[in-house]
This record gives C-alpha cells, sequence and structure tokens, in this order.
C-alpha cells in the first residue's frame, strides 16, 4: 500500500536527520524527572509532559521537517508528482502521531495514565494531530525555521494557558471546548469523556483542513495542483 510506503520513508528520514533520537533523549530526561516526583504530583506532572512533548513538540518537528524539505527542494517534486496531496499530508502526520503515540505510552505508564487506555490513546493520538496539522500550515507560510518558531509563539501560549491556570485552580469557562482541557479530562478526570473526544476530535479535524488548503495553496505556487 502506497500510504504505508509513504509512513515507512517518512520515519527513515525522521531517523536520519536525528529526530527520533532527540524524541528518546527528551524521553529520558522526563523519565527521570517523573521518578523523582512525589506520587501525589506524579499523574498531573506527566499529563502535562504529554501533552506538551509528545504531543506539542510534533509542533516543532513538523516545522523544521516542512522548512527542511523546503530547503531541499523535495517539496517541488511533490508538487509535480502524481501523488495526493492527502497521501503526503496523512504520512507526516501519521509518522509524528506514532512516535508521539510511543513516547506518550512510555510516559503514561511511567506517570500512572494508562490504566484507562481506552480514554487515554484518543487523547494523545488527537492531540498529535491537531498540532502537526497546524505546524504544517503555519510552516508552508513562513520563509524560514526562524520565522516559523515566532510564528508560534502564539498557538503554544493559546494552547498552554488554560493548563497552567488549571495548574493554579483558575478554571476556564466552557473549558472542555479547549482542545488542551479536553485532553486534560480524558487523561486525568474523565468526567465527560465522550464531549472531550468530540471536542479534540473537531480541532483535530479542523487542523487537518487547515493543513491540507495551506498545503494545497503552497503546492500551487509551485506549478502543481492537489486534492
Amino acid at each position: 500500500m502506497r500510504l504505508l510506503e509513504l509512513i515507512r520513508a517518512d520515519l527513515r528520514f525522521l531517523f536520519r536527520y536525528g529526530f527520533i533520537f532527540m524524541y528518546a533523549i527528551f524521553t529520558a530526561l522526563y523519565l527521570v524527572l517523573l521518578t523523582l516526583l512525589d506520587d501525589s504530583w506524579k499523574q498531573m506532572v506527566a499529563a502535562l509532559l504529554v501533552f506538551t512533548d509528545p504531543a506539542a513538540m510534533g509542533l516543532f518537528f513538523m516545522g523544521a521537517i516542512i522548512h527542511l524539505e523546503k530547503d531541499e527542494r523535495t517539496l517541488h517534486s511533490v508538487a509535480l508528482s502524481p501523488l495526493p496531496l492527502y497521501e503526503y499530508l496523512t504520512s507526516k502526520i501519521c509518522s509524528l502521531t506514532l512516535l508521539a503515540t510511543a513516547v506518550g505510552l512510555v510516559l503514561g505508564f511511567a506517570g500512572g495514565l494508562t490504566h484507562h487506555l481506552w480514554h487515554y490513546l484518543p487523547a494523545l493520538i488527537l492531540s498529535s494531530v491537531f498540532f502537526t496539522s497546524l505546524a504544517l500550515a503555519v510552516a508552508t507560510r513562513t520563509q524560514s525555521l526562524n520565522q516559523f518558531l515566532v510564528a508560534v509563539i502564539p498557538i503554544e501560549l493559546v494552547a498552554n494557558t488554560p493548563l497552567i491556570l488549571h495548574l493554579f485552580s483558575v478554571e476556564v469557562p466552557l473549558g472542555i471546548l479547549h482542545p488542551a482541557l479536553a485532553y486534560l479530562d480524558l487523561v486525568l478526570y474523565r468526567s465527560h469523556a465522550l464531549l472531550s473526544i468530540l471536542s479534540l476530535g473537531l480541532w483535530a479535524g479542523g487542523a487537518f483542513l487547515l493543513g491540507k488548503l495551506e498545503l494545497n495553496r503552497y503546492m500551487s505556487t509551485l506549478g502543481g495542483y492537489k486534492r
């Protein structure tokens, strides 16, 4: 199947350029941190680490990958090839989501979050899809990696501020509609599981469509048009 071949090629790309090694380093550091924490804090900190690392780090990695492919003119070849846009986009998102899921499971196990996998896995996967799709949309709009890193600061602030407020017991109105708080409900509280999955799913789906539209726009500037 062509999509599986594309995902395998993207995973080899991630390994070749050191992205998997970076994931491994961060995972090892976070595991050390979790072992040093008191049990009363371990689950909350693990939940925050999973959201800000395996999920949100995909945002930075996707930006780096797209700009690297821009520099190597890989996207020019993709634009002129018969490869459907959704396959290219899905492959990129799936490869990073697979890494995020593997790291998230390790950290989740260490932090005691994996007792309810049917809640934890959707939260992890949908959060990763949300961030990587947004990153792809922003990367197509920016001219350099430095520009990209500046452009995603507002996304990080909007995404993570409700989590920080939650740590200080500040409640956000209609918080379950925010992707970060929907994620937190799924991995820690499970009080509105179906609503949280629906909320995260809508955010992830919307980000995916935005990524596809922005990628299509960028491809058209290179002389190709995809569907």
